[in-house]
């Protein structure tokens, strides 16, 4: 990952036309910041506030708070960036990270213009079903599947994305047959690297069974990588747009006033019970 020739200018003088219509639909509640990425702050809505390598993030501000963001992972050998999102528990379901997603995507124009490929990885079948729904983002699974079943993002549903899971789990899962083949590959590549025959001792491993179940338990698929094109013709455009329908459907906050009262560990069961009170105000959609 490479944080160098960050230009980030142009990029903010695109947001301040896009918070100027957010001000106009929600007041001064909500706002958009975009940065390069540096996040400590634990309160905030940040994927992963522990490290550092990560390229930028853009935020979507509720008063002084990171309530919802989206971060990008750039990598510049395959001029592609990855997107990973984070909500806070009380502001989903409002339609921010979609809002999020469509602005930093357009973002990439002025920032990273060099990036031709948006990579996003679905851990349920909603997020798959956003993706294809509101970006036509896609992988050669995806593509056959609903090219085979007579689908396209307008009439794809949240069943449809169900059954693709489904299909995609099924197809990639790890078997004790699938995990001896993939032993032969790291045994050969082994016996490649080295100049001489390797053993199941080589890979780090005792015994081949437990190499086996490792493989199972690990290397069966867990997320689903979709991906957008930006360089193909009318995306920009697209996007752009898409800003504009996606901001209209968000729900605009007039106040919120969340408390913590009590955060006691109570012994039954090794749970953590959490009670909250919650006063939340919501503004009706404009």
């Amino acid at each position: 990952m490479s944080t160098k020739n960050i230009v980030l200018a142009n990029a903010k003088r695109e947001l301040i036309e896009i918070n100027n219509k957010l001000v106009t639909k929600c007041g001064p509640t909500l706002r958009l910041e975009i940065d390069q990425y540096k996040y400590k702050d634990e309160t905030a809505a940040v994927y992963d506030n522990t490290h550092s390598n990560y390229d930028i993030i853009l935020c979507l501000y509720h008063a002084n708070n990171c309530v919802s963001s989206v971060t990008g992972r750039y990598d510049e050998k395959h001029q592609s960036m990855e997107l990973l999102s984070k909500t806070l528990e009380q502001y989903e379901g409002l339609k921010y990270n979609i809002f999020l997603r469509t602005v930093f995507m357009y973002l990439m124009y002025f920032i990273r213009p060099s990036v031709t490929t948006i990579y996003s990885h679905s851990l349920n079948p909603i997020s798959t079903y956003a993706m294809f729904k509101h970006y036509h983002a896609t992988n050669e699974d995806l593509h056959k599947y609903v090219e085979a079943n007579n689908l396209n993002p307008e009439t794809f549903t949240v069943e449809d994305a169900k059954k693709f899971h489904n299909f995609y789990h099924e197809k990639y899962k790890q078997s004790i047959e699938s995990a001896k083949i993939e032993i032969d590959t790291m045994l050969e590549d082994c016996a490649e690297v080295n100049g001489q025959e390797c053993t199941i001792n080589d890979l780090g491993w005792d015994t081949e069974d437990e190499l086996i179940e490792f493989i199972i338990t690990t290397m069966s698929p867990k997320a689903i990588t979709l991906e957008l094109k930006l360089d193909e013709p009318g995306v920009k455009e697209y996007l752009y747009n898409k800003i504009n329908i996606s901001m209209s459907n968000i729900t605009c906050y007039t106040s919120i006033d969340i408390k913590q009262v009590t955060n006691k560990r109570k012994s039954m069961g090794g749970k953590k019970t959490i009670k909250r009170r919650k006063t939340i105000k919501r503004r009706k959609n404009n």
